[in-house]
């Protein structure tokens, strides 16, 4: 046999060998294909596609097996909140009530006497990690946006004067921020929880007059305010018993920091203002 008859011949038995194997391939996976429910894709649709890890879950994909599975319930996106759940639900023939969301709160509004000079990272944990509590308020807000980044419906934002606000009708609760705070500056709050300070330096007032105008100084006014007994001072800082707590507004009346905010009252004032 010649060499072109020999190169011929290998290369039929290659190609021969090649169908064989692709046939055997082609019904191996056939006969043990696993077979995907289609309602998954079909719930992974209806959630945001963020893939934010809110929920827990490594991604919207996660959630919607978990879901379709019965692992987790409708409501299990966080971001996408009732809207979503009630699709999910609607599909599946499940239903599950999200309730009142949580909303995020930045406890710091801060009026630093000197705004420290920074030029490092860019970001809120790398201030901390590089300058820590050595510049203005060790406890505040370092103000450089990590919240804002992570947030995925743009629930947060920079006002006018520079400070991060929250958007309550944008915010679901999904606690992103919270996480991302180096500081634990920012909290979730139960909507029943419309009493806050808006400060968390625990140390006494002559040290936070030092670094900041708008800080708690332990002055004991609000507590003294207070007829119902819903306040006491601890770590010099005061803390609000809710159940006993009547929103009168007496101690954010009487706070000469103005670090002391009531929901109700705040709009009030807003709405008087805007009149």
């Amino acid at each position: 046999m010649g060499l072109v008859q020999e190169i011929l011949a290998a290369t039929l038995l290659m190609g021969g060998l090649a169908v064989f194997f692709g046939i055997v391939l082609a019904i191996v996976e056939r006969k043990f294909k696993i077979q995907t429910d289609p309602r998954i894709d079909e719930v992974e649709e209806l959630l945001p596609g963020i893939n934010c890890g809110a929920c827990g879950q490594t991604g919207c994909r996660g959630v919607a097996e978990g879901i379709v599975a019965g692992v987790l319930e409708v409501n299990a996106c966080p971001v996408g909140g009732q809207a979503t759940a009630d699709q999910i639900g609607a599909l599946l023939g499940r239903s599950a009530q999200v309730g009142p969301t949580k909303k995020a709160v930045i406890r710091c509004q801060p009026d630093l006497k000197e705004p420290p000079s920074y030029t490092g990272i860019d970001t809120c944990l790398g201030y901390q990690t590089l300058i820590g509590g050595t510049l203005g308020c060790a406890y505040g807000c370092v103000g450089l946006g990590d919240c804002q980044a992570v947030c995925p419906v743009g629930a947060i934002y920079r006002d006018e004067q520079g400070l991060m606000q929250v958007a309550e009708a944008l915010c679901t609760g999904c606690g992103l921020c919270v996480k991302a705070c180096p500081r634990s500056v920012i909290v979730l709050r139960e909507p029943t929880e419309t009493w806050q300070l808006l400060c968390r330096n625990p140390e006494k007032g002559k040290q936070v007059l030092a670094v900041c105008n708008s800080g708690c100084i332990a002055c004991g006014l609000c507590v003294k305010a207070c007829t119902h007994g819903a306040l006491k001072m601890a770590d010099n800082l005061p803390v609000v018993d809710y159940q006993l707590c009547n929103e009168c507004g007496d101690c954010v009346a009487k706070c000469p920091k103005k670090c002391l905010v009531l929901k109700g009252i705040m709009l009030f004032e807003q709405a008087q203002d805007a009149s």
